[in-house]
């Protein structure tokens, strides 16, 4: 029994575990960093349910991998033996860590029964372990099919092919990737002026532009949609909660700068047959495009962070967004300071000590300005109900001028609802 695993160099890698597991008599298998699966070979009946479910899945179960992580998996530079597991159902097993230098490219796995390798064995495994790093470095490098598979999700994406057709292209391209659960990622440029964050309307200068290449180097990256200004990346989502989004979030910091940085919104973990594919990626687009036009919202963000611009996304269409802003930009105008402020303290839940922190000014000052800003809009800031009404008014503002920049459809509003 054997597993075809992914890349440009499966073949390579296939015989090379195929050609230790013969040597040994032992089944052996082949995980990423992230706990996906990339290859196995079996022998005999020595495969354990562990395994079994991780064949199954393309994935090693998660309390298995918590478990591989107390025995310090993530550290190791040398072979160590794994203890058995009653309770996971799980037989001893040798683990030699697959490192290229700095980099942990995955972890080779050979079952051992609770009988230690012989000399000769060790020294067979040792050799192999070297070789499958060199392939696995030369397909981090040098992914072949990745731009194959970035016209194919570039395609699904614009909906010219369908989930299946992208499905049938991973499963000869990365097939541990078409039943495992995935995660989309959209990533924006955005500036940052004065604390105020804005969608970049500029493409960077030469050099200073993420590339395909490089973004398929991130551990967890399957296939990826580069534009000028915008990155939308399909992720393994089999591990540590978060792993790949933030590997991915790491690379791009590479292109970041004082006045500019990359807004990330990712989706729930999916699987690509859902039907689900479409909403999930719409939801991510919006979370990523509104959190270009609010420093409130985190710069790694998901659906369920938007709080109140949910509410806002379900009740109301862009003309009505316009419509909320329009007495609070009339009654304010010029006075740019007064409403930065009340909105930041509304964003910190009406808390002045945070407020003052926040923005580097004295208690008296923020009082002054909230006391100002309350007499241009004639309301009352100590009444809760008010405070939402004008909190949710400015943020109808920032979604104006988010649909405005981003030139929202209502085809793509009405796809995000359940």
């Amino acid at each position: 029994m054997t597993a075809i695993p992914a890349g440009g160099q499966a073949d390579g890698l296939q015989r090379e575990l195929d050609h230790l597991a013969a040597g040994l008599g032992r089944s052996v298998s082949l995980d990423d960093p992230e706990g996906a699966l990339l290859g196995y070979s079996a022998q005999g009946s020595d495969i354990d349910p562990v395994r079994i479910t991780a064949i199954l899945t393309r994935q090693v179960p998660a309390a298995v991998q918590d478990y591989q992580r107390h025995h310090g998996i993530e550290t190791a530079t040398s072979p160590f033996t794994l203890p058995g597991n009653t309770e996971l159902n799980m037989a001893p097993r040798l683990c030699l860590p697959i490192l290229r230098g700095a980099n942990r490219l995955g972890y080779l796995w050979i079952l051992t029964d609770g009988v230690d390798l012989d000399p000769t064995d060790r020294t067979t495994a040792n050799q192999s372990a070297r070789r499958i790093g060199r392939i696995l470095e030369s397909r981090a490098s040098q992914p072949a099919d990745g731009p194959t598979t970035d016209r194919a999700f570039a395609e699904l994406l614009a909906q010219t092919a369908s989930p299946g057709d992208f499905i049938s292209h991973l499963a000869r391209s990365a097939p541990y990737a078409v039943d495992a659960p995935m995660q989309i990622a959209v990533a924006v440029a955005a500036t940052l002026d004065h604390d105020e964050r804005t969608a970049s309307s500029a493409a960077p200068p030469t050099g200073r532009a993420p590339t395909a290449s490089a973004l398929h180097r991130t551990p967890g990256v399957v296939a990826t949609h580069v534009t000028a200004n915008r990155i939308v990346a399909l992720l393994t989502a089999a591990g540590r909660a978060g792993a790949a989004p933030n590997a991915l979030i790491q690379t791009l910091s590479t292109w970041e700068s004082d006045d500019r940085c990359f807004i990330v919104a990712t989706s729930p973990p999916i699987k690509l047959a859902d039907a689900t594919f479409a909403r999930d990626y719409a939801r991510a687009t919006l979370a990523c495009e509104i959190a270009c036009f609010d420093r409130a919202l985190p710069t790694s963000l998901s659906w369920n962070d938007l709080g109140i611009y949910q509410l806002l996304l379900a009740a109301a269409r862009p003309g009505a967004w316009d419509s909320a802003r329009a007495p609070l930009d009339h009654q304010m105008a010029a006075v740019t300071p007064l409403s930065q402020t009340l909105e930041r303290y509304l964003d910190l839940g009406a808390d002045a000590a945070r407020t003052a922190i926040d923005l580097h000014i004295h208690r008296t000052t923020l009082y002054y300005r909230l006391r100002r800003a309350a007499q241009l809009l004639d309301v009352d800031l100590d009444n809760g109900i008010i405070r939402a009404q004008v909190h949710a008014t400015m943020k109808a503002g920032r979604l104006a001028r988010a649909c405005d920049h981003f030139q929202w459809t209502h085809t793509l509003l009405d796809s995000v609802r359940p």
